[in-house]
């Protein structure tokens, strides 16, 4: 199995030795989110520090989008990565869950297509039309990898379709696990793309329990917030059991955006799925939660049902515990299976 981690930063000091430590303990791939939550950290600063403290991890945004960052920007953004890095980065896009609390509209699934097409042949020296502007980089070329990040049926399918790579969010789940793979393969299928020509990715929380200071419940605002995300809309193909039908759509309406993903026992929206009785579920569908004997076996029981590669939010307070532990406990055990 290949491992990545998606780090939200909780102090720009800390960045590349914290990306440093990253690469040590085995991971293959670091990602930042370009989101513009008020306690996040700027994207370009992040992956500059990433890039200059490390040598063979891959690296890039994970994710942003054409909303909020012009797909030209984020180009020049890619070649100049591409250039200092030797050919590391790679481009995640999704459709932005921060949106509206900038007054800006989610891109609908074409722009995301127009959009991962344009930035591929941007960094790869092409220029490109836009109404009618011309849009070009003068700077050395550097064809970048597009990923996708998706968690329903039309987003995988477009990454099948169009992306050299797809970051799963639907769940791991055996079921999950087999629906989302079947919708990248229908992309695939449509435009005639052999399965070797997209790196498939999957998603989740993490959180190793140490028997000390961490405990199961900080994770549990994560998986509200990835819940959120992944059901809204008809649950008619989102695999939810039906009996939790009415609590899910609570945790939909009743999510506070502002508050998305803050770890913390009193997170409103970890309150919420408490209250809902949704932990359990969630934890099992979106996370990666225990002790690392427990960590290892669910990493077994994933790879027997087609997850091939795992990105990584960790959730621990400790981030060294878990990267050491990981190094030491974990990969050495899953690694080749």
């Amino acid at each position: 199995m290949q491992f990545g981690v998606s780090w939200v930063p909780d102090d720009i000091r800390d960045v590349g030795p914290l990306a440093a430590a990253t690469q040590r303990a085995g991971f293959d791939v670091i990602g930042i989110p370009d989101s513009h939550f008020s306690a996040y950290r700027e994207m370009v600063v992040c992956l500059t520090l990433v890039a200059t403290h490390t040598s063979s991890v891959r690296l890039g945004p994970l994710v942003s989008n054409p909303a909020s960052r012009h797909t030209l920007v984020l180009a020049q953004t890619l070649v100049t990565l591409q250039e200092l890095t030797g050919g590391r980065c790679f481009a995640g896009l999704g459709r932005g869950d921060d949106l509206h609390l900038m007054g800006l509209q989610v891109p609908r699934l074409e722009e995301l297509r127009a959009s991962a097409s344009e930035l591929r042949r941007l960094t790869a020296g092409a220029t490109v039309r836009r109404g009618d502007v011309d849009l070009r980089l003068d700077l050395p070329p550097h064809l970048t990898p597009v990923y996708l990040a998706g968690d329903a049926r039309r987003g995988l399918r477009l990454a099948g379709e169009v992306a050299d790579g797809v970051v799963i969010g639907f769940g791991l789940t055996p079921e999950a696990v087999a629906a989302a793979h079947g919708w990248v393969v229908q992309g695939l299928e449509r435009v005639g793309r052999p399965a070797t020509a997209l790196e498939v990715w999957f998603r989740c929380n993490c959180l190793v329990l140490d028997g000390r200071e961490e405990t199961p419940d900080r994770v549990e605002a994560a998986v509200a917030g990835t819940g959120h995300t992944v059901f809204k809309g008809s649950l008619a193909a989102k695999n939810v059991p039906e009996a939790l039908h009415d609590a899910v759509g609570a945790l939909v309406a009743g999510y506070q955006l502002r508050e998305h993903f803050r770890p913390g026992h009193d997170n409103p929206n970890a309150q919420l799925v408490r209250r809902l009785g949704l932990v359990d579920y969630l934890n099992q569908r979106f996370a990666l939660v225990g002790t690392a004997e427990q960590c290892v076996a669910r990493l077994r029981e994933l790879r027997a049902a087609g997850v091939e590669r795992l990105m990584l939010r960790p959730m621990n307070l400790d981030r060294r515990y878990f990267l050491e532990t990981w190094r030491q406990d974990i990969l050495p055990r899953v690694r080749e299976i």
